[in-house]
């Protein structure tokens, strides 16, 4: 996710993608809400997915968290916003990986 990358010469740079809370959020931007943390699927050992509902900009949106165990501390291996894309695949896709 650090690796240096360019953007297409005919895509514009934005949206904007808030790593958290998902596409359109500019930073400063007012987070009405933060709904409680609910399993979807996975294990309590993981890995796991947890759904987390947000409210912006009028608008309620989903987030979906995948967590992993590495050495007895949850981490977070990719988020998937209600749009269908992923943290992982946006980063993929500006650094053509």
């Amino acid at each position: 996710m650090r690796a240096p990358g360019r953007y297409p010469k005919n895509e514009p740079i934005g949206p904007l993608l808030h790593a958290f809370f998902g596409w359109g959020v500019l930073p400063g931007a007012e987070v009405k809400k933060i709904g409680k943390v609910a399993f979807v699927s996975g294990s309590a050992g993981g890995p796991a997915t947890v759904s987390i509902g947000v409210d912006y900009r009028g608008e309620h949106h989903m987030v979906l968290v995948r967590v992993v165990m590495e050495s007895e501390v949850w981490r977070i291996a990719d988020i998937s916003y209600d749009s269908g894309t992923s943290l992982a695949d946006h980063y993929r896709k500006i650094t053509r990986r």
